[in-house]
């Protein structure tokens, strides 16, 4: 199971997921909000058609320097 740090709570990931106007930033954001809700990387790379590998530098990313990450 993915580790995410709580910069965000649930709700706004939600939000920002939601609310982006940006395909890349809206994508980046939904894998966030669903690994912080307790889904496996792999669940999150199979809904999102992502690989993997991906999904987990994401996380990475995001836990290392928060919302900013999110995006291009």
């Amino acid at each position: 199971m993915a580790r995410i740090v709580d910069h965000l709570p649930l709700e706004e990931l939600e939000a920002r997921y939601r609310a982006a106007r940006d395909v890349t930033e809206a994508r980046h954001a939904q894998a966030i909000w669903l690994l912080a809700q307790g889904r496996t990387f792999l669940e999150v790379a199979q809904v999102l058609a992502f690989a993997p590998r991906w999904v987990e530098e994401l996380a990475a990313r995001y836990n290392a320097s928060g919302p900013a990450a999110l995006g291009d």
